[in-house]
């Protein structure tokens, strides 16, 4: 899901999901 936010283009959501 992660990844697929960071191509939707919200790099925010997965650092934060990442953190």
């Amino acid at each position: 899901m992660t990844k697929k936010s960071r191509t939707n283009g919200s790099p925010c959501m997965e650092i934060g999901m990442a953190s």
